[in-house]
């Protein structure tokens, strides 16, 4: 087995490195929560309890995705036993809720396979409640009450907590749904009637009553209080049909969990109604494969992998249902005769293009995190709302959205997973846990959010770990690829940035449908994912100790909140705000030296008038600004009119010779002013000593430089881009597309207003220069011009724009701003202090 082979051979992969522990490790998608988790830790808790606390503090710091008005899986490892255990807490339809209820209500018409996402016929019973208090009382330490285990959450509500960059971005994207009139509660979700921003601070009063309520009166607070009458109230309001009683019916089921073995490892799953099957059936087919022979990420690896996973969701897609009333065939499907049947169908040279469920019969958005306790306990938790914040609907006096997950039921009347009473759905979350098959010591406690992401990215990491010998972090960082689901059906297949752009061509000429490269935000398609690994080390004494290798997905607040700067555009944008600071800068001595001090004569006035003086410095920049605004501009021709192509993208090698280029351009125009300027001995001015001729060819490549060219180019492609963002042509070819179109519409809008800032600030000094081209005589000097008011007009309005860039961008990026002062702080050399 690859994870025993010694050293990695993917060293330098990771951006950071995997945490290591000697007693117990906590991985979740938010900072805060992994703080309560350690907590829960040192205080006595083991890992059931310190999942329990991160759950709840997941639903105060990121309820985009996750919440008490959802559901939740547990897998539990025992260590003594050496054996795992599942919680399965998904919700049950309401008892009155059938298709011919929707269609006399109006709610779905004929053709139609699912509900609508927001519809509250959607909300099913939320399993979170339930699933936390029995995942305490029964794998729980005993040492702590369910009071101490909610308290970190309670005091996070009420006393407020930091909004971190990506839960803050999805807060924004999904958040309308808050702000809708008809959800009279909504507002308790938001700050001041709009979705916090990064680094706002939200109170979430009513949230932290309801946790109180569940600390002290249990499960029945939830599912016979209050909580369950404002449930039922807003439900019902909004036309749904749940009950008080389907919620007082409902209980979680404890599960035997599902396993199957990979090159000797034992990866265990939750069974139907959960898609972890998914991941099992993939890694059935695959075990039948050299994986370890094959190169990591390439076509041939990618193309295996993909026909693997599709196969595994044709057969999961139909079959996968409640097991309490369809028969699902789990043994059928884990077995591994059928798997070979599978494997026997994938090409080498082409993709399938269909793929049809075999016969195995005989005779988003979501939050995962992992604990491990000192005792080598482990409990993988996944705890969701389906849809960022799933219906959207708050409860009043509540504080939490209810989820969307009946969405998910099929109204097919002949498909296993049709909507029926009391019924659960097909459910997308999946914890994860593995151990090895020979001792039943644990291996890894794993997961990746991200609806039907999440088995895809189960079989990625696991066999980043067991084939390719990465450790938790490697695993994580590693691009990754995702199927999209649409419908009941496969789509296309996202290819994360990092991927090599040609194995994106070579699999399209297999006969897949690519999109690439997928990045920014938008990478949240490829979930987030906490692995904990555990391996014996070495000791004194020929003793060996467990040691806890801990990785957290870049993907979530952990650790990209402060990599956001690092995109090609950031980048344009921040050498713009530079060329822009320098215009500033040496304009003050161009314009100002007159009156403030008497210029010296000699080689010393000579130097300063090519460097200082005559503001030969301020051109540079100016023109430098002006290419980059020029570059700026095909970075969003071609990111909004071939958004999942790498076609003409700026990336990080171009990006490099972009910045070289503007300013490699704007200092070769200022070699011949640099060469002919001097100072004037008997003006006591700064004057060129050319010839007429020159001069004006001179002025001419300035005036093509500063404005024909630039406003050529940028009329032309921006007028392309405006067509595509707000004209007449909206349609796009996928989902991908257009959550790209959405992002970029917003960034296109702040770029746009540079440009034409730009074009109106410098347009006097482009009339400057046209006017000098086409003079009898020079105008560039201090005294006797042609009008100096207006050359001075030309020369502030430059300036001014000069400030006006950066200010745009800035006051819509509060990262960027954090950036440029700290630039600014170590340009004048002042100390940064530590938490700045």
């Amino acid at each position: 087995m690859a994870a025993d082979s010694g050293e990695s051979s993917f060293p330098f992969i990771s951006r950071r490195s995997p945490v290591l522990s000697l007693r117990g490790a906590v991985a979740s998608s938010q900072p805060l929560a992994t703080d309560a988790g350690l907590k829960i830790l040192r205080a006595g808790g083991n890992a059931a309890d310190a999942a329990v606390a991160v759950a709840a503090c997941l639903n105060v710091t990121e309820p985009c995705s996750t919440g008490i008005g959802g559901d939740a899986f547990c897998l539990f490892y025992d260590a003594q036993k050496r054996i795992v255990k599942g919680i399965n807490g998904s919700g049950r339809a309401s008892s009155n809720l059938t298709l011919d209820c929707l269609k006399r209500a109006g709610v779905v018409k004929p053709g139609d396979d699912h509900l609508p996402y927001t519809s509250a016929h959607c909300i099913t019973v939320p399993g979170a409640a339930a699933a936390w208090c029995d995942t305490v009382e029964q794998f729980g330490s005993g040492e702590l009450s369910l009071k101490n285990i909610l308290q970190p959450a309670i005091d996070l509500a009420k006393e407020g907590f930091p909004v971190h960059p990506v839960a803050a971005y999805f807060w924004d994207k999904c958040g309308s749904c808050l702000q809708v009139p008809t959800n009279k509660h909504g507002c308790d979700m938001l700050l001041n009637g709009h979705p916090p921003k990064a680094g706002d601070v939200m109170v979430m009063p009513h949230l932290a009553a309801t946790f109180e309520d569940l600390a002290s009166k249990g499960k029945d607070a939830f599912y016979k209080g209050r909580i369950a009458k404002a449930i039922v109230d807003v439900v019902q309001e909004h036309g749904g049909l749940l009950s008080l009683e389907d919620l007082q019916q409902h209980y979680s089921t404890f599960d035997e969990p599902i396993k199957t073995s990979y090159r000797g490892i034992n990866v265990w799953e939750m069974p139907p109604n959960g898609q972890g099957i998914t991941a099992l059936l993939a890694l059935n087919i695959l075990e039948g494969y050299d994986i370890q022979g094959m190169t990591h990420n390439s076509s041939e690896y990618l193309h295996t992998l993909i026909e693997a996973l599709s196969l595994s969701f044709a057969d999961t897609l139909w079959y996968n249902a409640d097991p309490n009333k369809v028969k699902v065939p789990v043994s059928g499907l884990l077995c591994k005769e059928y798997a070979a049947k599978r494997r026997a169908l994938i090409n080498a040279h082409r993709a399938l293009g269909s793929y049809e469920r075999g016969s195995p019969f005989s005779g988003s958005d979501t939050v995962y995190f992992s604990v491990v306790d000192a005792q080598g306990n482990a409990c993988s938790f996944i705890n969701s709302n389906y849809h960022s914040f799933g219906t959207g609907l708050v409860p009043e006096g509540c504080g939490f959205t209810l989820h969307n997950r009946g969405s998910n039921f099929s109204l097919r009347p002949e498909h296993p997973n049709f909507l029926e009473p009391m019924k659960r759905p097909y459910h997308t979350i999946i914890p994860g846990m593995s151990t090895h098959e020979e001792t039943g010591e644990l291996f890894a406690c794993f997961g990746v959010m991200g609806g039907f992401m999440q088995p895809q990215g189960h079989v990625q990491v696991l066999l980043n770990m067991i084939d390719f010998g990465m450790d938790p972090q490697q695993a994580l960082d590693m691009p990754r690829f995702c199927i999209q689901s649409e419908g009941q059906g496969l789509g296309s297949v996202f290819l994360e940035e990092g991927i090599s752009g040609r194995v994106a061509s070579e699999l399209k000429e297999l006969g897949h449908k690519v999109a690439y490269p997928v990045c920014g935000h938008n990478r949240s398609v490829f979930g987030r994912g906490q692995i904990i690994t555990r391996k014996k080390a070495p000791c004194k004494n020929g003793l060996k100790r467990d040691v806890y290798w801990s990785g957290s997905d870049p993907r979530a607040d952990v650790v990209s909140c402060h990599r956001r700067l690092q995109t090609s555009m950031n980048c344009l944008l921040a050498n713009l705000a530079i060329a822009d600071f320098f215009v500033g800068l040496f304009s003050f001595p161009r314009t100002f030296h007159a009156g403030l001090y008497t210029h010296p004569s000699g080689l010393a006035g000579d130097i300063l008038c090519k460097t200082l003086t005559n503001g030969n410095f301020v051109y540079l920049a100016a023109v430098a600004s002006i290419l980059i605004l020029v570059f700026i501009a095909w970075e969003r021709y071609f990111a909004v009119i071939h958004p999942l192509s790498s076609r003409g993208r700026i990336n990080a090698k171009r990006l490099r010779l972009v910045v070289a280029v503007s300013w490699v351009a704007a200092f070769s125009l200022e070699l011949i002013p640099l060469w002919v300027v001097n100072f004037d001995e008997e003006k006591k001015i700064c004057s060129y000593n050319w010839s007429d001729t020159l001069r004006k060819i001179d002025v001419f490549i300035w005036c093509i430089v500063l404005g024909l060219v630039p406003l050529g180019v940028e009329a032309c492609l921006y007028s392309r881009v405006v067509y595509r963002l707000w004209g007449g042509n909206k349609q796009t070819v996928n989902i991908s597309e257009r959550s790209l179109m959405l992002q970029r519409k917003k960034l296109t809008k702040v770029v746009l207003s540079i440009t034409i800032v730009n074009v109106i600030l410098c347009l006097p000094l482009d009339v400057y220069f046209f006017v000098e081209c086409f003079a009898g005589k020079s105008v560039a000097v201090d005294t006797g011009s042609w009008s100096p008011l207006f050359k001075s007009v030309a020369h502030l309005m430059l300036v001014l724009n000069a400030a006006c860039n950066p200010v745009i961008y800035a006051a819509q990026d509060r990262s960027f701003r954090r950036y440029i002062w700290r630039f600014l702080k170590k340009i004048c050399c002042w100390k940064i202090p530590a938490n700045n």
